[in-house]
């Protein structure tokens, strides 16, 4: 032990003081990084792991909850883009999106999830104008009802979003005169004896053009 007279001794308190704290500053994120891991967050696994110094006594206890971390990002990053790519077969581009989204950074498939999210986007601007147009033909038809049912599938960050909802409120409204029209038209069927004797219970007649039809969407 160093004398307490000695010239050194203050200095290698601090030595002793600075090295007391960082074991104590490594040892919590050696705390936070297992409690991450037990709680499948893997992203603040690799956080925690690059604040212990390599030499530190505690790197070596980190390193192993580290590899575990990134295998189980490998693992969650092909679950994710298996879903990514089954929705975009289906050209839900807007949930292929989502789950691309949710593949961590630290992902090895960084660079191609990238090039996915700009593709898939590209792809869902374009189908979002398709439906548009689609419900404009639907519409001019008289099919409210599946033109109205097309709009609502435009997602509010699509180029044309403020378009479709201008066309969603025209349609809607259009679709509310004609139902109200049809039942003034039934009601006027009905005997005028029977209409004051008898409660009617109000009925919206739809044509069957109203109801909403399969459209073949192709991009």
């Amino acid at each position: 032990s160093i004398p307490l007279n000695s010239n050194v001794y203050p200095e290698a308190q601090a030595s002793i003081e600075e090295w007391q704290n960082q074991w104590q500053k490594d040892a919590k994120h050696y705390v936070l990084t297992e409690k991450a891991l037990k709680e499948r967050r893997w992203r603040d696994v690799l956080y925690h792991a690059p604040k212990v110094p390599i030499n530190s006594y505690w790197q070596s206890k980190i390193h192993p909850l580290v590899a575990q971390a990134k295998l189980n990002i490998e693992a969650q990053t092909q679950s994710l883009l298996a879903k990514a790519y089954a929705k975009a077969e289906e050209r839900d581009f807007s949930t292929a999106l989502y789950y691309l989204q949710q593949i961590p950074q630290e992902s090895s498939a960084g660079a191609m999830v990238k090039q996915k999210l700009a593709e898939y986007n590209q792809k869902r601007q374009v189908r979002s104008g398709y439906y548009l147009y689609q419900a404009h033909n639907q519409a001019s038809i008289g099919n409210f009802f599946a033109a109205i049912k097309l709009l609502e599938r435009v997602p509010k960050d699509a180029e044309v979003y403020a378009q479709a909802r201008v066309k969603l409120e025209e349609y809607s409204h259009k679709l509310r005169l004609r139902n109200q029209q049809q039942e003034l038209a039934i009601l006027k069927t009905v005997p005028l004896a029977e209409r004051q004797n008898t409660p009617i219970q109000r009925r919206v007649s739809l044509q069957p053009e109203d109801y909403l039809q399969e459209v073949n969407i192709r991009n």
